[in-house]
């Protein structure tokens, strides 16, 4: 009588026995939302000052140096007296010119009026032909003596203002290679001027980057020297030729210095702006996974994004980058949560847990609500 009772009891038990869990595996990822925003392109890049103008000044007659009014780091107005040579016998040399130039006038009058009375009496039947051809050659010599004794008078004088050598523009002598008596000959270099109120920042920019700089942008640069001291200039020449080393492009960027602070020599790090886009997707670069070709297939570039709890395999067309974000063309709208740890570990389909997500707009990360341990790494059938 008790059999029955046992295998209704044993029965009963085994349907109220809950049914085992199957557990299901779910990759751990990180994600952050795509966002649409203004996308800016910068070149950074280190620049060298230089002065905004400088010239090496030479003598261009031999002589002995009579005047020397300044000194090295001497600040200069324009047309003011570098150097003067000693003009002594070069002075004389003019004053034998004008000499030689009064002594032609006069010649030049006497065989005027000769040729004149000749002309007279040529009328007259007083003298032939002849006679009157040899006046007006002489009164032709003397004009050309005159001329030749003037052109003599006037090298002469540029001769003396060639002695006297003056700054081509205001500026400070930032080399003297002369000294007060020294005889000097045409040729070498000796003053320096040099230009300071505004600087010339020069800047190599690598080919696949200039053509996107125009003259007249606006940079930013930071100058190590002056305690990063932030200043801003302008792009004042872009070379149609590379430098044959470097294979760069030497632009020039004009920078203000009113106080004097900057100096040639000094170096500075360059913010150019390349292109400005408003409204873009743009995800950051350690989201995007490099796909290599395979057979027919070429190279592409993907990302993974999170959809019902899984992961998503898009491809995109990527753009520029800057910094360590990058510029999608296609394949995403923005909003999207796009998968930034954890991209390697998956592929399409697998179920995924966000165990962090990063807020792109702050560059924080919050960590995602967890359910209970255990509740969502297992399902029941």
């Amino acid at each position: 009588a008790l059999a029955p009772l046992l295998t209704a009891g044993c029965k009963a038990s085994a349907e109220t026995k809950p049914a085992e869990k199957a557990h299901v595996v779910r990759v751990p990822v990180e994600t952050t939302t795509v966002q649409r925003k203004k996308f800016v392109r910068r070149l950074l890049l280190p620049g060298r000052f230089e002065a905004s103008r400088a010239v090496r000044i030479a003598a261009e007659m031999p002589g002995r140096v009579f005047e020397l009014p300044v000194i090295e780091g001497q600040m200069v107005a324009q047309d003011a007296l570098l150097i003067r040579l000693d003009p002594a016998i070069v002075r004389a040399q003019a004053q034998q010119a004008a000499a030689a130039v009064e002594q032609a006038e006069a010649a030049v009058d006497l065989a005027r009026s000769t040729a004149q009375r000749m002309r007279r009496l040529a009328a007259a039947k007083v003298i032939d032909q002849a006679r009157l051809d040899q006046a007006v050659g002489a009164e032709r010599q003397t004009k050309a003596g005159l001329r030749m004794a003037r052109a003599a008078l006037d090298l002469s004088q540029a001769t003396i203002r060639k002695l006297t050598i003056r700054a081509p523009f205001g500026g400070r002598i930032i080399q003297r290679n002369v000294e007060l008596g020294e005889v000097v000959s045409p040729g070498p270099s000796l003053i320096t001027v040099a230009d300071f109120s505004t600087m010339k920042l020069l800047v190599d920019v690598p080919e696949r980057s200039v053509a996107a700089i125009r003259v007249g942008h606006e940079v930013e640069l930071t100058v190590m020297a002056l305690a990063d001291r932030k200043l801003r200039g302008k792009v004042n020449r872009i070379p149609m030729a590379a430098d044959s080393a470097s294979r760069t492009f030497p632009v020039e960027v004009e920078v203000a210095n009113p106080d004097g602070q900057l100096r040639a020599g000094m170096m500075a790090r360059v913010e150019m702006i390349l292109e400005s886009l408003d409204d873009q997707v743009v995800v950051p670069l350690a989201g995007l996974v490099d796909e290599p070709a395979n057979g027919s297939k070429p190279a592409s570039a993907v990302v993974f994004v999170v959809r019902d709890d899984k992961a998503a395999r898009v491809e995109v067309e990527s753009g520029a980058m800057q910094g360590d974000e990058v510029l999608v063309l296609s394949g995403l709208a923005g909003g999207e949560q796009l998968v930034v740890i954890g991209q390697r570990r998956v592929v399409d389909g697998d179920l995924v847990e966000v165990v962090r997500k990063q807020d792109a707009a702050a560059g924080e990360r919050t960590a995602a609500t967890r359910p209970p341990a255990g509740a969502a790494a297992v399902a029941t059938p």
